[in-house]
């Protein structure tokens, strides 16, 4: 039975080397507090979908910012339950992405997009695999609509022996909240989960879950 709180501060959820995967993250501020969390030994793979998103981190953190941390590594790839090709939306704000045709109730009509772009897309098992990562100690996604399939896509990656979960799901399809199938979907591979409280703005929670 998921529990209810109204948040957990990074700090708590990460220790200084771990390998932390990031998915769908478009804020460099994000990204560099990751970085900082995990420290020289640890590990951060970003992965997200939008091409632009990606190069404006990787330019700030190189060449206007000098980070002195080598830990980040950036994947330019949707997640789904399949490798393969599909189009993604771009809204007005980041927030507002989100793979084409997926029928989500999310609220947006078309002019809350601006454009629409292909782009690659895989399972997080492979992505993981393409990039040498055998373990992961957290992993934290927000990526509008696809938590299901991106779940699906990571039978293996669920199977690790103290994983930490955050996934944001916040959408409803067929009239049913996203969240609901994901925290069933965790428990059913052996998480603990426990739930943040709802808010009037949204009609998901973001799901916080851990490996027992």
């Amino acid at each position: 039975m998921a529990k209810y709180l109204r948040g957990i501060p990074n700090e708590f959820l990460v220790n200084p080397g771990d390998t932390v995967v990031l998915v769908g993250t478009h804020r460099i501020d994000t990204v560099m507090l990751w970085s900082c969390l995990v420290g020289g030994r640890g590990k951060v793979l970003v992965i997200e979908a939008v091409p632009d998103y990606v190069e404006n981190i990787r330019r700030n953190l190189q060449h206007h910012l000098n980070w002195p941390l080598n830990n980040v590594t950036y994947v330019v790839k949707g997640v789904d339950s399949a490798k393969g090709r599909k189009s993604i939306q771009i809204g007005e704000r980041a927030d507002y992405n989100k793979l084409a045709n997926q029928e989500i109730d999310d609220g947006l009509s078309d002019e809350d997009y601006v454009r629409e772009v292909e782009i690659d897309i895989d399972t997080i098992d492979n992505i993981l695999l393409e990039n040498g990562i055998r373990r992961v100690d957290h992993l934290h996604m927000t990526i509008s609509g696809m938590e299901v399939e991106a779940l699906k896509g990571m039978p293996q990656t669920l199977k690790m022996a103290g994983i930490r979960m955050v996934i944001r799901s916040l959408h409803k399809k067929n009239e049913e909240p996203l969240y609901v199938q994901v925290t069933k979907m965790l428990e059913e591979a052996g998480f603990a989960t426990v739930l943040a409280r709802s808010s009037a703005k949204f009609a998901g929670r973001d799901i916080f879950g851990s490996k027992v």
